[in-house]
């Protein structure tokens, strides 16, 4: 799945997909809702008093590497 055929899943731009991939300061929640419902993705909320400090880390998505996979997948 390229860039594009997941933002028009999406319902957003390429350029949004490629800005939220470079760690864009903001993103509004629904289109990123949107963005993972559209590559298959879901985003669990936890309860903080329970995820010990070295978890909640920021960590990237690497939304190329994530199509690569599912492209990848699709190819079998």
């Amino acid at each position: 799945m390229s860039q594009e055929v997941a933002a028009r899943q999406a319902g957003v731009s390429r350029q949004w997909v490629n800005s939220f991939e470079q760690g864009a300061r903001r993103a509004e929640l629904g289109l990123v809702l949107d963005l993972f419902a559209a590559l298959g993705l879901s985003l669990a909320v936890t309860d903080t008093e329970v995820v010990s400090p070295a978890d909640t880390e920021p960590q990237g998505l690497d939304v190329d590497a994530l199509l690569d996979s599912l492209r990848s997948a699709d190819e079998r």
